[in-house]
């Protein structure tokens, strides 16, 4: 295998969001990092333009694509997923286009998964607020952290889809996502099923943070992106935002109880 990772990039609209997310993606790329630019069917040709001039600028290899419908999330997927394969890529990822990711992530990602001693499906940064964490004592959640050079992990049954990075290899064993009609149910099936045959989900830990823009803590919506929280979030409040998210987090760290896979020699 050569070696190489690359990255889908997917967006439906929002160009606030998708010039501060692709800027943020472009700046983490390195030599071993390629991008598969997705417009899904956006109205105007102004996300579409803006992968065109951001192509031409990067050194790496950058296929973009123009969407005629707005294919279901793991439609694109399974689509980047064949072409990866044929390219013969070692390791596929996704960032979304209302996320900033951290910085180094990619570089911890693919040690992790290089030298980690346990068994692992997808890498990811963590999308919930520091704030949020920092509510949640360790004590609750430290029987799934799992110790490991240059970082430990997090284990848990999914994260979600808007920053991680997967080993093709598990795609060419298990196959692609589930095409179901639904927006975001393929992902959270994939990574149950890959939990199943023995390789988790997690979290790099200690935690890197990404940016989730369309968040509340951050409310980095019109001053900054052009753009407007959901209805769902200007409805409720962060603040109760915040607690809701709170009791989120308390279940999906604590209920893991994973038995640890050492990596096959």
């Amino acid at each position: 295998m050569n070696g190489r990772s690359a990255i889908l990039f997917i967006a439906h609209g929002r160009p606030g969001f998708t010039r501060q997310s692709l800027a943020a993606l472009v700046e983490s790329l390195t030599e071993r990092i390629d991008l598969y630019l997705v417009d899904n069917a956006s109205d105007g040709t102004e996300i579409h333009d803006l992968f065109l001039e951001t192509a031409t600028k990067l050194r790496c290899r950058t296929i973009v694509v123009r969407n005629d419908h707005n294919d279901t999330l793991s439609e694109v997927t399974n689509t980047f997923w064949q072409w990866a394969i044929a390219e013969n890529y070692q390791f596929v990822g996704k960032v979304d286009n209302d996320t900033i990711i951290p910085h180094g992530f990619w570089w911890h990602a693919r040690r992790i998964h290089e030298s980690f001693p346990l068994q692992l499906g997808a890498v990811s940064a963590l999308h919930f607020s520091p704030k949020t964490i920092d509510r949640m004592p360790i004590g609750e959640y430290r029987h799934n952290i799992h110790n490991g050079w240059p970082y430990g992990v997090l284990i848990q049954t999914h994260v979600g889809g808007c920053c991680y990075l997967l080993p093709l290899g598990l795609v060419r064993k298990h196959g692609f996502l589930q095409v179901s009609g639904k927006m975001r149910s393929g992902w959270t099936d994939y990574q149950l099923l890959l939990g199943s045959k023995g390789f988790p989900s997690c979290y790099v830990y200690p935690f890197h943070f990404c940016r989730h823009l369309d968040d509340a803590y951050y409310w980095m919506t019109h001053e900054l992106c052009g753009e407007t929280c959901t209805e769902r979030v200007q409805a409720i409040g962060p603040e109760k935002q915040w607690d809701q998210e709170v009791g989120i987090v308390r279940k999906l760290f604590t209920q893991t109880r994973f038995r640890a896979t050492k990596r096959s020699s």
